[in-house]
This record gives C-alpha cells, sequence and structure tokens, in this order.
C-alpha cells in the first residue's frame, strides 16, 4: 500500500503502539507491481514528495520534468495525464515527518507562497538545510529527501538504522519482536 498522505496528525499512539490512520487517498499496489499511476496530485503539500506533485493536468510539463530529471518513468500502460508514484514517495513524506521532528518545521515550510513552494519542492537544484543535529538522524532524513526516488533507502533499509529498532523505542511492558502482543 502506498499511503500517499503521510504526516503526523495521521499517526496515533495506541496503547503504546504506533498505528497509521487516514487511508482514504491510499493505492494499492499489485503483487507483481512496485509502484501505481495516478491522475491528480494528493496529499499534504509540506509532506509530499517531488514526483507527486509533478502537475498531472499538463502532460507537456511533465514530459519536461521526465526528461529534465530522468525520474517519472512511466509505465507502458501510462496515459497522459498520469504520474508513476511508488513506495519511496512515502519514504519522502517520513522524510518530511522526522524533519519536523528535529527542527520544529518542514524542509520547505519557510516558503509560504503555494506556487514557490511547489517550485521549491520539484526543482532538483533546491537546497534543503540541515540546521546542526545529530549526525545520525540528518545522515536519515538526508536519505529519505534525496530527490531521485530510487536513492532514497527502501523500509527494510530504514528499520535497519539503529535509531528505529522497536525496542529502542518500546515503553516498559510493551510489546517487542521477543515479546509479541497479547
Amino acid at each position: 500500500v502506498i499511503h500517499s498522505d503521510l504526516k503526523p496528525s495521521n499517526f496515533l499512539v495506541v496503547k503504546g503502539r504506533l498505528k497509521l490512520i487516514d487511508f482514504g487517498i491510499s493505492s494499492s499496489v499489485q503483487c507483481d507491481a512496485t509502484s501505481v499511476l495516478k491522475d491528480q496530485a494528493m496529499g499534504t503539500i509540506n509532506y509530499m514528495s517531488p514526483e507527486a506533485i509533478v502537475d498531472t493536468q499538463d502532460f507537456s510539463n511533465r514530459a519536461q520534468y521526465r526528461s529534465a530529471n530522468a525520474l517519472v518513468v512511466l509505465s507502458p500502460t501510462a496515459e497522459d495525464g498520469e504520474i508513476e508514484i511508488s513506495y519511496r514517495s512515502d519514504v519522502w513524506s517520513l522524510g518530511c515527518i522526522l524533519y519536523y521532528m528535529i527542527y520544529g518545521r518542514t524542509p520547505f515550510q519557510h516558503i509560504r507562497q503555494p506556487y514557490a513552494k511547489v517550485a521549491a519542492i520539484t526543482d532538483p537544484n533546491s537546497q534543503v538545510q540541515y540546521p546542526p543535529a545529530p549526525r545520525l538522524l540528518t545522515n536519515v532524513v538526508q536519505s529519505c529527501l534525496a530527490f531521485d526516488p530510487k536513492k532514497r533507502p527502501t523500509v527494510a533499509d530504514l528499520l535497519s538504522v539503529p535509531f528505529f529498532t522497536w525496542e529502542d523505542f518500546a515503553p516498559s511492558g510493551a510489546p517487542t519482536k521477543d515479546r509479541p502482543m497479547d
């Protein structure tokens, strides 16, 4: 499942476990595929990946984006006005959430004008600022916010980062992989 709208307000803690909610704009990925085709951009702009923001209503603009950045590779079934989104779009959103947790704002939140924000997010030359923070955290966030989706980590990669092991966060008595929930 590609959620397509990961943001802090879509996470809840229930009995010590983190739960993801609001699958209203999510997409199911077929077992033999790694991405989905969407015909419109949906989500919360401060957490949307560059490839999810591409103007799907203007095919010429999207084609220019694709050829200039070699990022959005359409499947043979894609039609004008469709873009291909993979789980790595959610990895970008997770990077924005982590950035928010570290710095108190999202990477492009300082840009107030919506069109300027979209331009910055979709510009491969935009530079995200990383004020001082623990190196392990900034490395993870930087990898999640890689402009090229193929350079973003997989979920398995992220789960192997020592910072993200459940045992590090589990409250006393909470389920762990060695002590599952009743």
